[in-house]
Parts: structure tokens; sequence; C-alpha cells
């Protein structure tokens, strides 16, 4: 209902508009140029005029001023509607009242430029604008929940999810001068990822890794060297006539052997464990940890903050 009754509003509006513009036609018509000036320069006064309505109006308003030989006036009046569309022109046959002060806007009128500027917070204008048409800015902003609003100012502040999608650039009067659309929001590239800082040798999964494997292989070579010593004393044993003194040191080296095994077995499960754990917590966290380590004699001490 209420949409129904405001495109009513646009059009009675649009209406009312069109019928003072052909009154003041036909007052031209009639030579009665003051009163028709009037006229024109009421409906330009309003405001909400598109650029094509802006033009006509402001080159009609030039003819009349021509007319009452008011020229300076004129000149006026052809400048601002060069300035927006310079291919503007005049009637065949046109007074020389009228195409004196028409020349000489042509001769100094420079075609109005304009240039959107979208930048992260706001939206703003560039202009060539010699006869300082363009005093402020209507935007349409798209917000994050695909709401439309429409503001005015010199520029236009952005909120956080906005999307611009079109720019009018206005008179003073708000009449609509240069009608474009906005070029999209840039785009902040990410944030570079900063190094975390350098692990320590002993902070390092691969150096308890490595541990891990000398340990395991001086445990396998220690089993090996227990297992052939073991051998050798079982044959000595069984064959008999062998000294009992021969036979316990080979039990002692054996029992070295063996230990020498479960110690590097022991200290490669624990070394194993430690660059395990460093690696799983450099996934989450890159933050190195202090860890220690020392040989006590018969196994592997590990101490660590983590």
């Amino acid at each position: 209902m209420h949409v129904r009754a405001l495109v009513i509003l646009v059009l009675l509006a649009g209406s009312a508009h069109a019928d003072e513009l052909d009154r003041a036609k036909q007052l031209e018509a009639a030579l009665e140029y003051e009163q028709a000036l009037a006229i024109v320069d009421v409906l330009l006064a309003k405001g909400g005029a598109d650029p094509g309505r802006f033009v006509e109006l402001e080159m009609f308003a030039g003819r009349l001023a021509g007319g009452l030989d008011r020229a300076q006036a004129a000149e006026g009046h052809f400048v601002r509607a060069l300035s927006v569309w310079p291919d503007a022109g005049l009637p065949d046959g046109s007074s020389p009242k009228i195409t004196a002060p028409f020349a000489a806007a042509r001769a100094r009128a420079r075609p109005l430029q304009v240039k959107v500027v979208t930048g992260d917070d706001a939206v703003a204008i560039d202009v060539v604008d010699p006869v300082d048409l363009v005093r402020r800015i209507e935007v349409t902003v798209e917000d994050a929940a695909r709401a439309t609003r429409v503001e005015r100012g010199p520029r236009v502040a952005l909120r956080a999810g906005d999307t611009p999608t079109s720019v009018i650039a206005l008179d003073e009067r708000g009449n609509r001068v240069w009608v474009g659309a906005a070029p999209p929001r840039p785009v902040k590239p990410p944030s570079p990822t900063r190094p975390g800082p350098r692990r320590g040798l002993f902070a390092r999964p691969v150096t308890w890794f490595v541990l891990a494997g000398y340990a395991l292989a001086g445990g396998g070579f220690a089993a090996y060297m227990f297992r052939r010593t073991q051998a050798d004393f079982d044959r000595r044993r069984d064959e008999g006539g062998h000294d009992f003194t021969e036979l316990e040191k080979l039990e002692r080296v054996g029992g070295r052997y063996g230990t020498i095994a479960n110690v590097h077995f022991g200290a490669a499960l624990a070394t194993g464990l430690v660059g395990a754990f460093l690696m799983v917590r450099g996934a989450r966290d890159r933050r190195p940890a202090a860890v220690t380590w020392h040989y006590t004699g018969s196994g592997f001490a590990v101490a660590g903050r983590f």
C-alpha cells in the first residue's frame, strides 16, 4: 500500500513538472519571457532533475534570458548546460541575442569530469568542475543484510559490510548533474604471517628422533653381542673342560652387553617420546620448548619445560 502511494506521488510530481514546463513554453511562444523564465527558475530551484532534464531546463532558461537581453545570465545558464552535455545546441534560426551568449559559453565551457573514489571507509569524488557545479554526492549503499539506503554529503562514510552501488553528483539545489557506478570497495590484503622464533637444537623434534635412532642402533648392537656372548658361554659350558674363570668372564661380558642394550632401548623410547611430543606441540604452538637430558650412568634423565 505504501509503495503504491509513493509511486502515485512520484507520478503526480512528474506530471506537475511537465505541466509547468509546458506552461513556460506557451509563455515563450507568446513572448512572455519574464514569466516563462520565472517558472523555469522555480523548476531548477526545486531540484531532483536528472542530467537530461537539468540540461533542458538550463538551455531553456538561457534562451529566455537571452531574449530579455540578459546576456550574462544567459551565458551562465548555457555554460552549466554545456558542462553536463557538451553537445547541447540551439534551435536553427535562433536570435543573435541568444546565439551570442551561447557562443561565449561554448568558448569557456569545459566538460564536467567526475571520478568516484571508494576507500576503506568512505566514498568520495575527484572532479574537474570549472563552473563549480558539484556541491555534494548521493550514494546508494547496500549493507550486509542486502538492505539499501541513500546517503548524501561531500563524502559518504561506509560501515562494515557496506557495498556502494551508485553515485550521483548533485548541484547546490539537488539536481543530478552526473550519474555513475561506484567502484568496488578495496579488499585489504591479509596480514603477512610473522615467522615464529627460531628453535634451539634440543627444542626440535628431529634432534630427538636422531638420538632415538642412535640409541636404538646401539641397543640393537648390544643385544646382538649379548646373544652372541650367551651362545659362546652355553657352548663352552656344554663342551666341558673349560676353566670356571673363563666362563665367569664370559658371563660378566654378557651381563654388561645386556645392561647396555636395556639402557639404549630405554633411551630410544624416552627420546622418541620427547620428539613426538615436540612435533605435536609444534603443530599447535610454535613456541619452542626447553628440554635438557643427560646420561646418569645407569640410564638417561630427561627434564623440560613444556
